[in-house]
């Protein structure tokens, strides 16, 4: 993927109005716990990194409706031979304990999870395998 095509599709307002949803939601849901296990006893919910710098967080269904709207929105922009679902919904769980963890505006950190997004599937990679059909000569190696 070419930078002149990334640039248009990093400001797709349907990806960055997922994106802040995405962050806000999160964001709110990580506080009302404050990162203590004690305070989600007795719920069956989804908790995800509670390692990260976000601390526990709570997954309710307007973190993942906004999270698969992102990832799916993102995914349609970079096409089939860039974007890797699994790949964008771990840079968007990373993004999200950051900004949870930081102090910055919600704008910065949508703007720095889009960029990576990109980034990543502009990323490319060899890949060398042996060919088992030809054997070269030992004496003229």
């Amino acid at each position: 993927m070419t930078a002149e095509r990334i640039k248009p599709q990093m400001k797709d307002k349907e990806l960055t109005e997922f994106a802040t949803r995405f962050l806000t939601a999160y964001a709110a849901s990580a506080q009302s716990g404050n990162g203590d296990p004690a305070n989600y006893e007795g719920k069956s919910a989804l908790f995800i990194r509670s390692g990260g710098p976000g601390g526990i967080v709570e997954i309710i269904d307007g973190i993942a409706q906004a999270q698969g709207g992102f990832v799916h929105r993102a995914a349609t922009l970079l096409k089939s031979k860039a974007g890797h679902e699994k790949a964008i919904s771990e840079i968007g769980i990373d993004h999200a304990h950051d900004f949870v963890a930081g102090d910055g505006p919600v704008q910065n950190a949508v703007t720095a999870m889009i960029k990576a997004v990109f980034e990543q599937a502009d990323a490319s990679f060899e890949y060398l395998a042996p060919n088992y059909l030809i054997k070269l000569d030992p004496a003229a190696v």
